[in-house]
């Protein structure tokens, strides 16, 4: 059967957008539609149950980042699951769905295969914990109470990751309570979660506050709209090692000398940044509890520098997107350009009037050159992207002299292409830590909601405590702006001459029994233990894990941003060394010839109830075994080297998207047994020109040439369910199924500037 070919060819606009967005006060906006309802009662909660993140506010117990299946049972319909997938295996015999005593009101989580092993699960709301430990039938499990007799259960966690938590514990929306295993009675990896009376232990039949509800059990092509967008579930919670202080401190890139280090006691230099507000610190907002603790702290910050001040009804709405006008104010009023204007400044759009609230603030960014005027619009109440708004942000900043601009590409962003004129303001908001969401998935145009927002422009004030780390005795106090003694409370005063590191052992390893092989990549499970030499309890929050930059290094990578922050809180006591919860997944899809990883950690401590940082407390050399290499030499697209076919399930509907982009350059195609064949070229000049091939299933395997162009080349997938592609890079010989040289890598993407080489992409059958 011949193949249909579709090329659609897009045009990337080059066009820079010479003026940006960012957010403010606008009292024209709607208010939010949010539920803000509070339960009332409960044994451990105050004043009538509100303890901070609303008792009704319940999110998936997953975080997002993850095309999460659902093969739970739900007790009304028990043989939906197993009618629609009766020959997955999953409870019982054949009974996916939890048939007889298996049969309650419940969500199953998994991912495919054992990929959901050692993957985080999340606090579905703020509670306590009502009961922690092991049971046969629950396996490792977790029970939250979140008052009014209601509670959450969470089962077949792997052995001890919830070690970190005992009775009465309070626990925030997001944090981890433990990770993905198959413990108790369970016959694959997956999480069992279900809402339940706390007394009776009866499952209750409710859903999510954030849209969830009745499940519908999905797997494989079932999760995927027919664009090929995840469609499954709604994804809303957020991950967290702690319920104080923030996960990340840093975005992970590399700060000026550092970032905004103190290592010595001490007031902040330059601090406040608006000396003409009045206003303390502390501020709560109406809708404190609908904001992550990033964003409670970010927003009362920027209400002290009298630069945020809130919706109509005193709420921060953080799940809004805002506009064009909004996201202009607050870096102006933050980094004081307004303070440089007079009010008598004039604008020059036709949109933007004398009566608007936000006519001055638009003036006194085009006088300083944050925006400029060449349209003719404004377009103020226009929905504001990422993009422009990391722009507007960074631009205020470093007009103010604030921070430094970071130019230099990373591969942090794959959607967004290294000739972006945006590119710079998100390497910028990253280094400085500005983001909430994950970046691999960021596109330019997508919007950004005023949480995130809030969070991206209190990262680059050198006067955020969210920003500060202060060594030793020190601890940054925001009411004070000050790194203070946490004993005295008084600025200039305590501070450690000795390093923190001195005073414990600490090593990193490979757990042989959990690697795996994944699209012909290793998949290094690492886990790491910690011995306490001092004479104080060692109050572990959170551990960072990075890579060493090496050009031996080969291409390894840390798997995923919820897997880059592995540990999760633990106490060790003086004198104990202990293997500490949580891991982390180092991926590798070619082996550094000296066999070694060598692996950077920033670990994170709670001294006497103030979170600490300690950047580069570690940096090890891990050696890599033959065992550790368990597909070193395998390119196969399924798990290896034991699987002796080479296939994975296209569906006929959709077969393979390969989209590939190279200004003057041209590509050649042919598909399976060379039945039918096609060449095409780029357009050239200052616009990308992208084309996207569409493969029917029957047709496959396939190869495309690309001959690159003279300025940058690209090919991705954008569906995660098909697999990814085999790469020949700089390749010389002739357009074949079974090229003679070895090939260099499987990926999803890859992107090369100035090149002007070859390309040779195969993709499986």
């Amino acid at each position: 059967m011949w193949k249909k070919l579709i090329l659609v060819s897009g045009l990337i606009s080059m066009f820079v957008l010479a003026y940006a967005c960012t957010i403010p006060v606008d009292p024209e906006n709607e208010n939010s539609s949010r539920n803000e309802n509070v339960s009332e009662g409960g044994d451990h909660f105050p004043e009538g149950g509100n303890i901070g993140g609303g008792v009704d506010d319940f999110k998936l117990p997953v975080p997002p980042g993850y095309d999460w299946e659902i093969t739970q049972s739900w007790k009304d319909h028990c043989h939906y699951c197993s009618d629609k997938y009766h020959d997955w295996n999953y409870c019982y015999g054949e009974d996916m769905s939890h048939l007889g005593s298996c049969c309650t009101y419940s969500w199953d989580f998994n991912l495919n295969g054992n990929g959901d092993r050692g993957k985080p699960i999340v606090a579905s709301g703020d509670g306590y914990v009502e009961d922690v430990g092991y049971s046969n039938g629950w396996g490792y499990f977790v029970v939250l109470n979140h008052g009014n007799n209601l509670c959450t259960r969470y089962g077949h966690m792997i052995r001890d990751t919830q070690s970190h938590l005992n009775k009465g514990d309070f626990v925030c929306q997001g944090l981890k309570l433990g990770e993905i295993g198959t413990s108790g009675f369970s016959t694959g990896e997956h999480l069992h979660f279900h809402f339940e009376e706390c007394d009776t232990e009866e499952t209750i039949p409710r859903g999510f506050t954030d849209g969830n509800g009745i499940p519908k059990c999905v797997r494989g092509k079932d999760r995927y709209d027919e664009n090929g967008n995840y469609t499954a579930l709604r994804l809303t919670n957020r991950l967290s090692t702690s319920c104080r202080g923030d996960t990340f401190p840093f975005g992970g890139g590399t700060l000026p000398e550092g970032g905004w280090l103190k290592s010595d006691c001490g007031s902040l230099s330059g601090c406040p940044l608006i000396n003409s507000c009045s206003r303390q610190y502390g501020h709560k907002f109406e809708d404190l509890h609908l904001l992550t603790q990033r964003e409670a702290k970010a927003a009362s910050y920027l209400w002290s520098e009298c630069a945020l001040d809130g919706k109509e009804d005193g709420g921060v709405h953080p799940s809004d997107y805002l506009t064009r006008a909004e996201a202009l104010k607050i870096p102006m009023y933050l980094f004081g350009i307004m303070d440089k204007c007079d009010g008598s400044e004039l604008e020059r759009f036709l949109d933007v009037q004398s009566r608007d609230w936000f006519q001055p603030v638009v003036a006194c960014a085009l006088k300083h050159k944050v925006i400029s005027n060449d349209s003719i619009e404004f377009r103020p109440h226009d929905s504001v992207s990422f993009v422009e708004a990391a722009k507007m942000v960074v631009e205020t900043a470093a007009n103010a002299g604030v921070i430094e601009l970071f130019v230099e590409p990373t591969n942090n962003f794959p959607l967004v292409p290294l000739t972006h004129w945006g590119r710079k303001y998100l390497e910028t908001i990253y280094a400085y830590g500005g983001f909430d969401v994950e970046v691999g998935k960021l596109k330019p145009d997508e919007l950004i909601k005023r949480g995130d927002y809030i969070v991206m422009t209190a990262s680059l004030s050198p006067c955020f405590c969210g920003n500060i780390s202060c060594t030793g005795d020190c601890e940054c106090d925001q009411s004070l702006l000050a790194c203070v003694d946490k004993n005295s409370a008084d600025p200039g005063i305590g501070g450690h001459e000795e390093n923190f590191v001195w005073d414990v052992d600490f090593n990193c390893y490979i757990d042989l029994e959990d690697n795996r092989c994944d699209a012909g990549e290793n998949v290094l499970y690492i886990q790491c233990s910690l011995g306490n030499t001092t004479n104080q309890i060692i109050k572990v929050k959170n551990m960072v894990l990075g890579l060493n930059s090496s050009e031996d290094l080969g291409a390894c990578r840390v798997s995923d941003s919820n897997l880059r922050s592995g540990v999760s809180t633990q106490n060790i006591e003086p004198g104990e060394s202990r293997e500490l919860t949580g891991h982390f997944e180092v991926i590798c899809e070619e082996v550094p010839s000296d066999r070694n990883l060598e692996i950077v950690l920033d670990l994170f401590v709670d001294e006497s109830g103030q979170p600490t940082w300690y950047n580069n407390f570690s940096n090890q050399n891990i050696s890599m075994s033959e065992e550790d290499l368990i597909c070193e030499d395998c390119l196969d697209y399924t798990v290896c080297p034991n699987n002796s076919e080479n296939t994975w399930n296209c569906d006929p509907n959709k077969g393979y998207d390969l989209h590939l982009m190279s200004p003057g350059g041209s590509f050649e195609f042919i598909s399976g047994g060379g039945m039918y064949s096609f060449q095409s070229e780029f357009s050239s000049g200052s616009e990308l020109d992208v084309k996207r091939i569409n493969i029917n299933c029957q047709d496959l395997p396939a190869v495309v040439l690309l001959r690159g162009g003279p300025e940058i080349d690209s090919a991705w997938k954008d569906n995660d369910s098909i697999p990814d592609f085999e790469l020949w890079y700089n390749y010389q010989g002739q357009i074949t199924l079974e090229p003679q040289e070895t090939v260099n890598s499987v990926r999803n993407s890859f992107q090369y500037v100035n090149s002007g080489v070859n390309y040779l992409i195969r993709i499986p059958r």
